[in-house]
């Protein structure tokens, strides 16, 4: 049941001076960033405690952050809607620093391996529930699979470390078979420590416009 306290017309003026940041529900889906239509289903189901003044209904914004943290993790579920494609390759970003193939992180979380692979390649968007289990198993929180941020991930391709040692992506591939760069496969792609990358870019061991190391090099 939904929580409705019924407010008469002479008690309007007295309630709202002590409840100053009450807000209307456009406003709620506005600070929210959801339609005004979710956030009247969150009434419906009774997610969402209300107050009726006159025939108005207001919520308390901290009612309206518990029922958000509820239902969308916060603002996670909405972003992600926004942007599936976008957020679906940090999910696959974040797989692949933990280690873990599309098959694994399946195993983890209950999920199939055909809804992560949709969800990878921003086919669809998840549901909250969804978006807890890969933040458990990922180990990250639930934020970092919309956040603008930079990842700061410990793994990079091979084109990622190329580009970051300004070298052909085949020398790097040749590095990691001839053990010069540590490194490990993953969903069948070799994937590199970005701690490595940098202090290979930092140990003077590439010679000049080469590019190439350096054999006489015992730093």
């Amino acid at each position: 049941m939904n929580a409705i306290h019924v407010v008469t017309e002479e008690e309007v003026g007295a309630e709202t001076a002590a409840n100053p940041q009450l807000l209307s529900l456009v406003e709620a889906a506005e600070r929210a960033n959801v339609s005004l239509t979710t956030v009247r289903g969150w009434l419906r189901r009774g997610r969402l405690p209300s107050t009726l003044i006159g025939h108005r209904r207001f919520v308390r914004p901290a009612d309206l952050d518990e029922a958000q943290l509820i239902a969308h993790v916060g603002h996670v579920v909405p972003a992600w809607r926004r942007e599936p494609r976008r957020a679906g390759k940090r999910l696959r970003a974040l797989r692949e620093a933990a280690g873990l193939s599309q098959l694994q992180l399946a195993a983890v979380t209950g999920l199939s391996h055909e809804a992560i692979s949709r969800l990878e390649k921003g086919n669809k968007a998840p549901y909250a529930e969804t978006i807890r289990l890969f933040s458990r198993a990922l180990k990250v929180s639930p934020e970092q699979f919309v956040s603008r941020d930079s990842l700061g991930l410990t793994m990079l391709t091979t084109a990622e470390a190329a580009g970051r040692l300004g070298v052909p992506v085949g020398r790097v591939q040749t590095w990691l078979q001839e053990g010069e760069l540590p490194g490990r496969k993953v969903s069948g792609q070799w994937r590199i420590q970005a701690v490595a990358v940098r202090e290979l870019g930092r140990s003077g061991r590439l010679r000049g416009r080469s590019r190439r190391l350096d054999p006489r090099y015992h730093g």
